[in-house]
């Protein structure tokens, strides 16, 4: 799962502004999760907006294969990132 997460990293570093992830393998299954925090992100109104511009990004880049390795991703700016810092 590294090159993956790492592939992701590069993709998504190089598409979205502030870039910052805490992404990693699932303990009890062969996805990768976490979250994504980018100022990209501050335009945009609604948790299924985000999304769909994460999976479109995703879609362009990813193969079918690797698609399917990817579980839940959280979108977050950075003003929400970190208030769930200080929640921590």
């Amino acid at each position: 799962m590294k090159p993956l997460i790492s592939k992701l990293d590069r993709i998504l570093g190089s598409e979205l502004r502030d870039y910052q992830s805490g992404l990693l393998k699932a303990e009890l299954a062969d996805l990768v999760l976490g979250y994504i925090v980018s100022s990209s992100f501050e335009r945009i109104a609604g948790h299924r907006k985000r999304q769909a511009k994460l999976q479109k990004i995703l879609e362009a880049a990813l193969t079918s294969e690797e698609l399917a390795h990817l579980g839940p991703i959280v979108t977050m700016t950075p003003a929400e990132a970190s208030i769930t810092e200080k929640a921590a």
